[in-house]
């Protein structure tokens, strides 16, 4: 898919109108990268519903309901499904799905997964629960302690558990939005943010709603009128993944 490109007008500092009130206190936007755990959020969600709701004998079907949302959650964090691999995998579950239908093997799938008896108690999905929690919450904390600081003429790499920052002139800064996971922007709305610094390309992945992100680092350099000094160019989502290597 080829890029948008929104072209940004040279800095004219005679003509340029005064920015907004709320533009001129905004000193900073802050973009923070997360790891894949955070996509495990419908299971923490799930187990915690299933805790409430489980019969004391730990009834099958909320162990089903809960397994289900685990596994498709897990294939969803662990493989990228950009647009062409998810149309693929539709069109083979539509195949699959006549053939069972045509063949009649919809009761003998039935009957299979019957013989499964899983049983979890409420204690077991407050385990479960538990331990995708703690590692979210130990994702943020660590997303909040190395994160990116946009301010005017400079990025900033803070990496509070080294002790120390990197900082990159804003001149010249260019943006592109990667989808590189259907699924993981449907959840999260998440996408990987390219930063372009001359011949330097950084990638930020996992970033949650990317796109409204890019869109308020546009607003931003616009009020601050910080401009490249060639041209400037916010390029749009990509769509699929790109070969851009981090350096």
């Amino acid at each position: 898919m080829k890029s948008a490109d929104v072209m940004v007008a040279k800095s004219d500092v005679g003509s340029k109108a005064a920015p907004h009130a709320h533009d001129r206190s905004q000193r900073k936007i802050i973009v923070r990268s997360h790891t894949h755990v955070i996509y495990y959020y419908p299971t923490i969600l799930m187990a915690i519903l299933c805790s409430v709701m489980v019969p004391s004998d730990g009834s099958g079907i909320w162990a089903g309901l809960f397994l289900t949302t685990f596994f498709i959650n897990t294939v969803v964090v662990l493989f990228d499904f950009n647009s062409l691999r998810t149309l693929f995998l539709a069109l083979v579950a539509a195949v699959l799905g006549l053939l069972v239908w045509h063949f009649g093997l919809g009761w003998f799938i039935s009957q299979s997964l019957s013989l499964l008896n899983v049983r979890m108690n409420g204690h077991a999905f407050l385990t479960f629960a538990g331990f995708f929690g703690f590692l979210t919450i130990c994702d943020f904390v660590w997303s909040h302690l190395n994160r990116w600081e946009f301010s005017a003429n400079e990025v900033k790499h803070v990496q509070a558990f080294a002790g120390h920052s990197t900082n990159y002139p804003g001149r010249g800064l260019r943006f592109r939005v990667l989808t590189t996971d259907v699924f993981e922007r449907l959840i999260l709305g998440s996408g990987t943010v390219i930063l372009m610094m001359g011949k330097k390309k950084i990638r930020l992945q996992n970033i949650i709603m990317a796109h409204s992100k890019v869109r308020d680092l546009e607003r931003f350099v616009r009020s601050t009128g910080v401009f490249s000094d060639e041209e400037d160019v916010f390029e749009g989502d990509e769509g699929d993944d790109g070969d851009d290597g981090d350096e």
